[in-house]
C-alpha cells in the first residue's frame, strides 16, 4: 500500500515543479522522496530510455535552522556589498549543471509567511528565483522545489495554490512495516531471535495501542504517535538484545564462545521482549493509568513470556543477566555515601527511580540511540543526566548546554563548533576513539517565532536527521560525527 505515494510523487513532479509531501511526523515523507531518487538514479544507470529517469541528486535544508538573510541573501550594513543566501547557493549549484540530471532542492521545516512568500515566482510558471539585490535565476526544466510539511495551517493560499500536494495519512503506513522491517534487518544479526521477536512484538502491539489510546491518558503536553512509541519498542529489543547481555550476533568473526546457553538465551530474549513492551508503549503514560495498562498487559505478556509475576507492579522490575530471572529494581540501588566534602547541591540519593533511568539511560546510549526525558520541574532530570555524564566512563565526551527563551539558532551552532573538535574543514567529531554525549537542558523553552516555529530545535532536528548543519559565513554543509543526544524538558 505505501507504494502508491510514491508513484503520486513522481507523477506530480512530472506536472509541477513545486511539490509539497504533507503529513504528521512517521508518515513517511522523507522516504518516499528518498526512495523514488535512488529507484530513478538505478533505473537511468539499468539503462532505461525513459526521459523521466534521470540521475537524482536531493539538496537538503531546513529553513527555520537560518535565519531568512541567511536563506535569501542580504547586503552588508557597512559595505553595501551582497551576500548570497543558501537557497540562492543551492539554486546556483544547480543551474551549473547543465545534464539532463534531476536536482531537487527540498525544504524540510515548516512552512510559515516569513519565508515561503519570496518563493512565489519561483513555484509560478515564470520559474524564476528573484534576489533582493535585483538578480533573477532561471530555474531549469530538471530542477524540483519540494517541501515536506507537518501541515499548512499558516501557509498562504498563494503558495499552496502553486505546489502539486502529496497527503500521506498515519492510516496508510501504519505501524506494522516497522516491524516488518525491524524483523528483516535483526535476523541478520540473530537469526535464532528475530522471527520470535517480530510475531511477538507485533501480537501485543496490536492489542496494547488500541487500548492505550482509548482507556489511558497520556503525559499530558506530550503526545505521541502510534509509529512513534512501537519505534521506542523496536529500539528497546535492539538494545537489550546485544552483545552486552550475552548474545553472540551470527556474523560474529571472533569465534567468541556462547557466555548463555541456547535455553538461557531464548529465556532472555522472551523476559527483554516483556519488559521492553513496557518501558516504551507504557513509557509515555500519566501516573494514573499506568496500574490499569499493567493489569491489561500482564496475561498478554504471559503468554509468551511465563515468567511474568502474577503481582506487583512491572514497572519496578529489571533483569539480571546472570541468572536470567527478573528482579527489583531496589536490589540493585547503590548505597549511598554520605561524603561531609560534596557540595550540597551535588548529592544524589539513589532511588529505584533514579536507578531505574539511568539503566535505560546507559544502555540507550551504548546502542547509539538518542534519548528525550520529560517531566515536571524537581523530579530529578537534569541531576539523573548529570550523574550518568559525570560517571560515563572513558568511552564518552561529554557536554551540556541549557537552552533559554533567547536561544537562537546560531547559538546552537556556536555550542557544536566549541564542543566537538574541528576534524576538517566541513566535519566536526568527538575526541578520538570516544563518542560525544550533548546534553540539552530546557530543550523547549526558547521563544516561540510569530507563526510558532522555533529555530534552535529545528537545527537540532536537522543535526539528528541530516548529521550536520550549514555554516553560518560560508553556508557549506558541515556533518557532524560521533554525537548523540539527551535532552529533558518540561511539558
Amino acid at each position: 500500500p505505501h507504494i502508491s505515494p510514491i508513484t503520486q510523487l513522481l507523477e506530480t513532479q512530472l506536472v509541477r515543479h513545486g511539490v509539497m509531501l504533507v503529513g504528521l511526523t512517521m508518515t513517511g515523507k522523507s522516504t518516499d522522496s528518498m526512495i523514488l531518487s535512488k529507484t530513478l538514479t538505478q533505473l537511468k544507470k539499468n539503462g532505461s530510455d525513459d526521459p523521466a529517469h534521470q540521475l537524482t541528486k536531493i539538496f537538503f535544508l531546513n529553513p527555520k535552522s537560518i535565519t531568512a538573510e541567511e536563506l535569501y541573501g542580504s547586503f552588508n550594513e557597512n559595505t553595501g556589498e551582497w551576500k548570497d543566501g543558501l537557497v540562492a547557493i543551492l539554486v546556483r549549484e544547480a543551474v551549473s549543471d547543465t545534464s539532463d540530471n534531476k536536482k531537487w532542492v527540498n525544504f524540510d521545516g515548516p512552512v510559515d509567511a516569513i519565508w515561503i512568500e519570496n518563493m512565489n515566482t519561483v513555484l509560478d510558471d515564470n520559474k524564476m528565483l528573484c534576489l533582493s539585490n535585483g538578480e533573477r535565476i532561471k530555474l531549469p526544466p530538471s530542477m524540483t522545489i519540494m517541501f515536506e510539511v507537518n501541515d499548512l495551517a499558516v501557509a498562504s493560499p498563494a503558495t499552496v495554490s502553486r505546489c502539486g500536494m502529496v497527503y500521506l495519512e498515519p492510516v496508510h503506513l501504519g505501524w506494522r512495516p516497522l516491524v516488518t522491517t525491524w524483523t528483516e534487518k535483526f535476523e541478520v544479526k540473530f537469526p535464532a531471535h528475530a522471527q520470535n521477536l517480530g510475531k511477538w512484538c507485533m501480537a501485543i502491539c496490536e492489542e496494547a495501542i488500541p487500548f492505550i489510546r482509548e482507556e489511558c491518558q497520556e503525559a499530558p503536553g506530550i503526545p505521541s504517535m502510534d509509529n512513534n512509541i512501537v519505534q521506542c519498542y523496536l529500539r528497546m529489543l535492539t538494545t537489550f538484545i546485544s552483545e552486552e547481555h550475552g548474545f553472540i550476533p551470527a556474523d560474529d568473526e571472533e569465534g567468541k564462545k556462547p557466555l548463555k546457553t541456547d535455553e538461557e538465551q531464548e529465556k532472555l530474549t522472551r523476559l527483554y521482549c516483556a519488559l521492553g513492551a513496557l518501558w516504551s508503549l507504557g513509557a509515555n503514560l500519566h501516573e494514573n493509568s499506568r496500574k490499569k495498562f499493567i493489569t491489561f498487559l500482564r496475561p498478554k505478556l504471559q503468554r509468551f513470556c511465563s515468567y511474568i509475576p502474577d503481582d506487583g507492579d512491572l514497572y519496578k522490575l529489571c533483569i539480571n543477566d546472570e541468572t536470567c530471572e527478573f528482579q527489583p529494581i531496589k536490589n540493585i540501588v547503590p548505597d549511598f555515601d554520605f561524603d561531609i566534602n560534596e557540595p550540597f547541591f551535588n548529592i544524589l540519593v539513589p532511588t529505584t527511580e533514579t536507578t531505574g533511568q539511568r539503566v535505560l539511560l546507559a544502555n540507550l546510549m551504548r546502542s547509539g540511540f538518542n534519548v528525550l526525558i520529560s517531566g515536571e520541574t524537581g523530579v530529578g532530570k537534569s541531576v539523573v543526566v548529570q550523574q550518568f555524564l559525570n560517571t560515563a566512563g572513558e568511552c564518552y565526551s561529554t557536554a551540556s548546554a541549557n537552552f533559554s527563551a533567547q536561544t537562537s539558532s546560531s547559538n546552537v551552532v556556536d555550542m557544536l563548533e566549541n564542543r566537538l573538535e574541528r576534524k576538517r574543514k566541513n566535519l566536526l567529531g568527538a575526541p578520538p576513539g570516544t563518542t560525544m554525549l550533548i546534553f540539552v537542558d530546557d530543550m523547549n523553552m526558547p521563544m516561540l517565532e510569530y507563526y510558532g516555529a522555533q529555530p534552535p530545535i529545528e537545527l537540532l532536528r536537522q543535526v539528528i536527521d541530516y548529521g550536520g548543519f550549514y555554516d553560518k559565513k560560508k553556508l557549506f554543509w558541515k556533518n557532524v560525527a560521533d554525537s548523540q543526544w539527551i535532552a529533558a524538558f518540561r511539558p
